[in-house]
């Protein structure tokens, strides 16, 4: 029995693989004829060893196909990822559609509280897709932050959500949902395999046909870019938006992610190739089913996993910091993380005037929709209004936001209490002056500062996080003690309008924050137990240094 079944599928396979010719200049009489055309075509992946349309066709019961167009693209996509993908991956498949990756919860509703427009952000509300309510739709309110942060949030702050494809441009091509991941695409965008029907010059299409789990850190960053954990890993700092920075686009060349950039430190880890996944597991990415209010909820890698316990014999016993009892209170990151994205206040405005040359200098800011609209108005007498996507709906609107920061550093950490109780780096994330304007120049809103919903405190935030820019060697101590920027008293002792920003703000999570005044002062006034450590352990193994030649190894 089991013989005759393996006959008849190879003769189905034999069939679907031949020509099925009209004898007319037409072509095909049947497109279920895949391999006819696509000659070549690498296969779905390991474990999807199964005829075309089982995928590409799940729900066609015929026996010919005369169009081409009722083949799905993208069977990964979120509307037939569950159908077609779940049809053996369905719990992970619910997983991602809770997962941060697909709620994107931790942004919107963080976003959402800090500009008043809801009084809390634990449990989330609102998500991207379905896993929650969906965020509002509707006209947005010139009038205050609270009435624009949804219109912010469908049109400039999801771009990255996996629902929506890659914005084609270089480094930022992808697929949409499971396939944003198992998908892999150059940054190019070109197709290097073997199947003769798609034109190897045109841009948008994956590496190759197939799914992977073997999911490259170039994968990940067409995403996690633009100063987001990610780009940092690989040591890249984004430039300013201003077109004076931005050299790669003044002579014409396409940057990678859409903007020029820095090249900084990459992570000890990258230098070693370990790719994101090494780290971050399937829960990581995937998610567990559960639906996360912020990242340090969902994220469960932990440097312990390879490195152990703070007292085990996988961490350096002869370095110093790693003998202070006190020091297995920090995150590693604390320590070890060489520099942090500080951005500084982020101004955000949407307008609806036509004023393009007013804003030129900021057309380039990591969208390319926005660049290709300014390219397109900039030349007429009477350029059209400006009118940019919803990512949600896919629907084009009126008006366009545009952003510049007033700060952006990365040598200086301050630091703060996570979620789990951790001494860690923190980020001005959401430090945002909105500003709004009507289509005949009207100014409803000028750097307004937005105000928390449920305090009516000021809507800014730091949030704990872990720089992905970790040295084999820890910072010098007095980079945290005695360092008032660490402490949390900003860049200067008398800051102006730009260095008040430096400030921390407490977090958005309300299971984050601030040191507290004692807390500062401890960081700040060395205690003499913490001077008796340093004179005593500032002394060179001279045996050390003579087998490895480094001071840093040898204290």
């Amino acid at each position: 029995m089991k013989r005759n079944v393996l006959i008849i599928v190879t003769l189905l396979s034999l069939v679907l693989s031949t020509r099925a010719f009209t004898g007319t200049s037409e072509g095909f009489s049947d497109y279920l004829d895949c391999l006819g055309c696509h000659n070549g075509i690498e296969g779905a992946g390991k474990g999807h060893g199964f005829l075309c349309g089982r995928c590409h066709l799940p729900n066609f019961k015929g026996r010919k196909l005369a169009r081409h167009e009722a083949i799905i693209r993208n069977p990964a996509s979120p509307k037939w990822q569950l159908v077609v993908c779940g049809s053996c991956h369905r719990s992970e498949v619910e997983n991602v559609r809770k997962s941060l990756h697909g709620t994107l919860a931790g942004v919107v509703n963080q976003t959402r509280y800090l500009w008043g427009a809801q009084d809390s952000v634990r449990p989330p509300i609102y998500s991207a897709n379905d896993a929650l309510e969906q965020l509002p739709d509707g006209t947005p309110d010139l009038h205050s932050p609270a009435g624009l942060v949804d219109d912010l949030l469908r049109r400039k702050c999801l771009r990255c959500h996996i629902s929506n494809p890659g914005s084609g441009a270089r480094g930022l091509y992808r697929a949409t949902g499971c396939a944003s991941c198992h998908s892999i695409y150059n940054d190019d965008g070109l197709y290097t395999g073997n199947d003769s029907t798609i034109n190897k010059s045109k841009h948008g299409y994956p590496e190759k046909h197939g799914l992977t789990k073997k999911i490259p850190t170039t994968q990940c960053l067409h995403c996690h870019n633009s100063n987001h954990v990610g780009t940092d890993y690989a040591g890249l700092f984004q430039s300013d938006f201003n077109l004076t920075y931005q050299e790669e686009v003044a002579i014409g060349n396409e940057p990678l992610y859409g903007t020029a950039t820095i090249r900084l430190s990459p992570d000890v880890h990258f230098k070693a190739g370990l790719q994101c996944i090494d780290c971050h597991k399937k829960t990581d990415v995937m998610g567990d089913g559960t639906v996360s209010a912020s990242m340090a909820d969902a994220v469960k890698a932990s440097c312990t996993e390879c490195h152990r316990g703070f007292s085990s014999s996988q961490f350096a016993v002869r370095t110093v910091s790693h003998r202070i009892k006190q020091h297995s209170h920090l995150r590693c990151s604390a320590c070890h993380a060489a520099w942090s994205y500080q951005d500084y206040g982020l101004s955000v405005l949407l307008t609806f005037e036509a004023a393009y040359k007013k804003w030129q200098y900021l057309a380039c800011q990591g969208d390319p929709y926005l660049l290709d609209l300014f390219k397109r108005e900039l030349g007429k007498r009477f350029p059209n209004p400006p009118r940019s996507p919803d990512f949600i709906s896919g629907k084009n609107k009126p008006g366009m936001w545009l952003m510049a920061w007033r700060l952006r550093r990365w040598e200086y950490m301050p630091l703060g209490i996570d979620n789990r109780g951790k001494i860690s780096v923190l980020r001005p994330q959401y430090q945002y002056l909105v500003s709004a304007v009507d289509g005949t120049g009207n100014v409803f809103l000028d750097s307004v500062v937005p105000r928390r919903g449920d305090s009516g405190t000021i809507g800014w935030a730091f949030n704990p996080y872990s720089p992905h820019t970790i040295s084999a060697s820890g910072r010098s101590c007095d980079s945290c003690h005695g360092n008032r920027v660490a402490a949390g008293y900003g860049f200067l002792v008398l800051p102006d309008s730009d260095t008040f920003l430096t400030v921390p703000s407490r977090p958005a999570d309300p299971l984050s924050r601030l040191f507290k005044k004692q807390e500062k002062e401890k960081l700040l006034l060395p205690s003499r137990e913490y001077k008796r450590i340093i004179l005593k352990n500032i002394s060179i193994d001279k045996n050390c240094l003579k087998r490895t030649k480094s001071t840093e190894k040898c204290f």
